[in-house]
């Protein structure tokens, strides 16, 4: 995946944001998580117009969980030295339009070799509210996804 990561709203809508580097240049704010997702995703009018809330000052992890905890996907991209692996924080339940939209993204998600995905039902996550392989969350969704071999 070239880019960092992805927002998901309720709708399936999807914004990118980022773009992923083996050597990133920390002071180049598009090659950054949090700064990259301020800049393109929260300045999106598709963003804006959700009204979430979160304070600005909150780093991307706890945004992404009170994103979550508001119906919303956000999706980090953590390949780095060889391994590639992401991070994502769901909502305990999918609207349809996103779980039509998750299975569009599996191929994409499934070139992943490493997966943590998030599930919170407060701030404070506890190891309950994680699932480490990427086709466990997707039966526990109930999406399925056709899997080429």
């Amino acid at each position: 995946m070239k880019e960092l990561g992805f927002f998901m709203d309720n709708l399936g809508n999807v914004i990118y944001y980022g773009e992923w580097k083996e050597q990133y240049d920390k002071n180049n704010r598009h090659q950054v998580h949090t700064s990259s997702f301020e800049d393109e995703v929260e300045t999106n009018p598709l963003f804006t117009c959700l009204h979430l809330q979160y304070e600005k000052e909150m780093g991307l992890y706890g945004k992404a969980i009170l994103f979550a905890l508001q119906g919303m996907v956000t999706m980090q991209n953590h390949t780095s030295q060889g391994k590639t692996k992401f991070m994502m924080h769901v909502p305990e339940s999918l609207t349809l339009e996103q779980k039509a939209k998750f299975l569009e993204l599996y191929p994409l998600l499934s070139t992943f070799s490493e997966s943590s995905i998030i599930i919170p039902k407060t701030v404070f996550i506890s190891e309950k509210d994680k699932i480490g392989d990427l086709d466990s969350y997707y039966e526990s969704a109930r999406i399925f996804p056709q899997k080429v071999k």
